[in-house]
């Protein structure tokens, strides 16, 4: 599309322009009457911004150029009075002053048209700085708020975290008292076991020694017995042989 079809659809009183309007009007309707004002209303701002987006080349080049509309700076206010002033000369250099009586009066009023044009856009500046004066205080307040509300829940957060280590740690601290209270009652049941293991087996021991002693003792006795068994026999034996030797002739 060519720049020229662009223009006769922005151009008032062109069919292309009517047209355009129709279109818009239709769709706001549409909108209006289904979905309601303000979804249609966000509807319109991100179809607008998709235009911006996706028909303007030189994006920072016309967001310059409305941002000076809006706000422009002192020279540009210069610029637009000297453009003016300049506009109300060369009115007046190619006025035809023989046709009017009093050319005077031309310029009397072209001085208060400039004047009251002048008035006017100080007067739009002087709004448009008032405005975005109050916009800049909303928004630093905003973001004060903003920060004070992070810096809250910041700190709440931080207690918070403290408050669960504290208990975390006194749990640690509770169990690891439990584990060496166990641990000792353990290790005193298993002393009381091995004392009362080696009682046993001791008492077992001395009562093998004994039933060992005892045992010797028999044994002993035994052998005294079987000896003094054969020293009987021993001395039967002897006093036959001497009996036999006795009663052989010599």
């Amino acid at each position: 599309m060519s720049d020229k079809r662009v223009r006769k659809f922005l151009q008032v009183g062109t069919m292309e322009c009517m047209l355009l309007c129709m279109g818009i009007a239709l769709l706001v309707g549409i909108g209006l009457f289904t979905i309601g004002f303000w979804k249609t209303a966000v509807l319109g701002l991100l179809l607008g911004l998709g235009v911006f987006i996706g028909g303007v080349t030189n994006k920072r080049e016309v967001l310059n150029r409305w941002y000076n509309r809006l706000f422009p700076t002192r020279a540009q206010l210069n610029a637009r009075n000297q453009q003016l002033v300049e506009q109300v000369r060369r009115t007046v250099s190619n006025a035809d002053f023989d046709d009017q009586p009093e050319p005077v009066s031309v310029v009397q009023e072209s001085a208060a048209e400039v004047k009251e044009a002048v008035q006017d856009l100080a007067f739009e500046v002087r709004e448009q700085a008032e405005d975005l004066a109050q916009d800049t205080v909303e928004a630093v307040q905003e973001k004060a708020e903003a920060a004070q509300e992070a810096v809250c829940d910041v700190c709440g957060q931080a207690a918070e975290c403290a408050q669960d280590a504290a208990e975390a740690v006194q749990e640690k601290a509770e169990a690891a008292q439990e584990a060496v209270c166990d641990a000792c009652e353990q290790a005193a049941e298993c002393v009381q076991d091995a004392a009362e293991a080696v009682q046993e087996t001791a008492g077992e021991a001395a009562e093998a020694a004994q039933d060992a002693v005892e045992a010797v003792q028999d044994t002993a006795e035994a052998a005294q017995d079987a000896a003094a068994d054969l020293a009987g026999q021993a001395d039967q034996a002897v006093s036959d042989i001497q009996e036999e030797f006795e009663k052989k002739p010599e």
